[in-house]
């Protein structure tokens, strides 16, 4: 009788919707080494195909080394050293891979694919030197192709995996890694071991180095209030998640500081979504346009947290034409630490990039002298103090 597998699915071509039920099993350990699988003719049955289109999805599995034909004795799931599937030695001369997106060069500047392009160089750079100090060779893989297209995380790591590389790091993986249900991570990782980096938390089962974004929010508001700042005015004129899960944080440390609610107010309250497409910057007119309504309204506000170092740039501009000056009549924080901020004096929160490569290559070199990848590791900002925050009372 055949054992249940998952529950059937009508996506996607059959034979690799099978392939990707029988991986997953076999990762979760539902055939051990050895241990024959059930007949052609019974799993053909129970998924509904054809016994050719089930031979398809089985000859993949034997073509990966998870399965082992065995003459008439029947169909095994290998064993974890089996074939080609055995960890990576670790050797002298280690191949890294590095997996990442980089948007091509476009005839005008766009500031978010620039920010992206800037934030995965910064990481790459960082794992890069650690891979070569480690006395390894270093193979990067752009997911982005010159036309604007792009292949899959998944598509990316098979490639670097069937070139041999002896450990992998994927900055930014999409679902095609991270959707354990297809099994695939499992499978890749007994080829290679694989570490993730993300600006978000991903699946437990998938080691990986984090940036807390929320937790930066948390900072920003912290040190606002710290400095003797009780109104706050958390200057958005975007809408995204990465953004709504700051102000969510804010407003927590306000509240653990013991203030009212309303200490830290969010405006403008309609919010517009955040713009796509090549363009200008479009957070420094925004934080200009969106001080200058709250000049206009009246709003009250002895501390400002600006969406990033860009818009508190606009934000300076605009206070600055109406005679007021950070750091004196009002405290300004941002986020990222770019270069302007840091000519201008703005406070601000460095992202931790450099940290999330060095830390991702080193538990990547470790991993492959034998010690475990951690699940999650988790890396958050730099504060850094300016004369924009140094007026408070």
């Amino acid at each position: 009788m055949v054992k249940e597998l998952l529950p059937k699915k009508t996506l996607g071509a059959a034979y690799l919707r099978v392939a990707d039920d029988l991986r997953l099993r076999i990762a979760q350990g539902e055939w051990a080494g050895g241990t024959p699988i059930p007949n052609r003719r019974d799993l053909a049955r129970y998924y509904d195909i054809s016994l050719q289109t089930l031979e398809r999805a089985v000859s993949s599995l034997l073509s990966e080394g998870l399965l082992i034909a065995d003459g008439r004795r029947g169909t095994f799931a290998a064993p974890a050293h089996h074939g080609s599937l055995s960890p990576a030695p670790v050797s002298h001369r280690m191949t890294f891979g590095i997996i990442a997106n980089f948007s091509p060069l476009l005839e005008m500047p766009s500031y978010m694919s620039d920010a992206s392009n800037i934030w995965n160089a910064s990481v790459v750079h960082a794992m890069e030197g650690c891979f070569l100090e480690a006395g390894g060779v270093v193979r990067v893989l752009n997911c982005t192709r010159p036309d604007n297209t792009s292949i899959s995380t998944r598509e990316a790591v098979e490639r670097l995996i069937s070139e041999g590389v002896s450990g992998l790091t994927v900055v930014k993986p999409d679902e095609t890694l991270t959707n354990m249900e297809n099994g695939f991570y499992h499978v890749a990782t007994r080829r290679a071991p694989i570490m993730c980096i993300s600006f978000d938390v991903i699946h437990p089962a998938i080691p990986h180095t984090f940036y807390d974004n929320g937790y930066a929010g948390y900072e920003a508001a912290m040190h606002l209030v710290q400095q003797g700042y009780r109104e706050i005015l958390y200057i958005a004129p975007y809408k995204a998640a990465w953004l709504e899960e700051r102000i969510a944080a804010a407003r927590e440390a306000v509240r653990h500081c013991g203030l009212p609610e309303n200490s830290l107010r969010v405006y403008p309250e309609s919010r517009r979504d955040l713009p796509n497409g090549i363009g200008r910057n479009p957070y420094d007119e925004a934080g200009y346009e969106t001080m200058r309504m709250a000049l206009r309204d009246g709003e009250r506000f002895t501390g400002i947290i600006a969406t990033n170092d860009i818009t508190a740039i606009g934000i300076l501009q605009a206070a600055t034409e109406e005679g007021k000056k950070a750091g004196s009549d009002f405290g300004l924080i941002g986020f990222d630490d770019v270069p302007e901020a840091v000519a201008l004096g703005i406070t601000s929160l460095r992202t931790p990039l450099q940290s999330m490569g060095k830390e991702t290559a080193r538990l990547l070199v470790n991993a492959l002298k034998g010690e475990n990848l951690p699940s999650q590791v988790r890396l958050c900002s730099e504060l850094v103090p300016r004369r924009s925050t140094q007026g408070g009372s």
